[in-house]
């Protein structure tokens, strides 16, 4: 006697993987990604308005933002002071 498949438990089966697939969601950041911290830096004015326009001048490369110059000047900064 051979076995005979059921095609309607198979059809079931796929519609409810489908189903699970597209309502699945979850992380996708690995555990050995950094974690960021925010904080907020208050800085002068005028000191503002001249990253702000050294930004969106034709000199500043495209990785030049806010935060990477910030990091940038901070490290080095630390860097003088031997930390």
């Amino acid at each position: 006697m051979a076995y005979k498949r059921n095609r309607s438990s198979s059809k079931i089966n796929e519609e409810k993987a489908i189903e699970f697939i597209q309502g699945a969601s979850g992380e996708t950041n690995s555990d050995v990604e950094k974690k960021k911290k925010s904080f907020v830096l208050f800085m002068d004015i005028d000191l503002h308005k001249r990253l702000k326009s050294y930004i969106t001048s034709d000199e500043a490369k495209r990785v030049e933002t806010q935060n990477y110059i910030a990091n940038v000047a901070i490290d080095e900064w630390l860097t003088k002071k031997g930390f």
